[in-house]
């Protein structure tokens, strides 16, 4: 099928394709995201304003890989470390790739790439890189499903990737 380019922002190409119209990052189509576990036994969870649903969003810290300069060749272990320590504020011990899968697949072209990351310690504020405002949660893996909900019942929106995590956490800790 011949790609046409419907819009160009800076970030993003809105691309048609036959009958299909989807999301293209510019820059790069893959994400690292982090699974976050403390040496306390605390799994880290990330709240940020999300501007297409105007609310905060609970999630995980993750990023685009190799979208920024300087940060071109990142491998995704790397840009998984990097982006836990900017958004949260800690490091990880150790850095386990999962696997990967598509974003949205319907509507976006990226995958995203999950990491486990053990042995985490507080090390820096966290709170994102120049736009974002980001708080930092660091939650015992046990009450862990139950907070989510709690601050789901506050209007808060939860990704389902935050439940997706805390699952695989407690799976890997057995």
């Amino acid at each position: 099928m011949k790609e046409e380019i419907a819009f160009e922002g800076r970030f993003i190409e809105v691309v048609r394709k036959g009958a299909f119209e989807y999301i293209r990052m510019r820059h790069s189509s893959l994400v690292a995201l982090t699974i976050p576990l403390t040496v306390d036994g605390e799994i880290v969870f990330i709240q940020q304003l999300r501007v297409p649903f105007d609310t905060e969003v609970i999630e995980f810290p993750a990023g685009l890989i190799g979208d920024e300069a300087g940060y071109e060749d990142e491998s995704p272990k790397d840009a998984a470390r990097r982006e836990l320590i900017e958004e949260s504020g800690y490091q990880a011990g150790m850095v386990e790739y999962l696997f990967e899968g598509p974003s949205s697949p319907g509507s976006l072209a990226e995958r995203v790439q999950f990491f486990l990351a053990k042995d985490c310690v507080k090390i820096a504020e966290g709170g994102g890189v120049d736009h974002e405002e980001i708080s930092v949660h660091a939650v015992p893996l046990g009450d862990a499903m139950a907070w989510l909900e709690a601050k789901a019942s506050e209007g808060i929106l939860v990704d389902p990737r935050a439940r997706l995590g805390v699952l695989i956490a407690n799976q890997n800790m057995k």
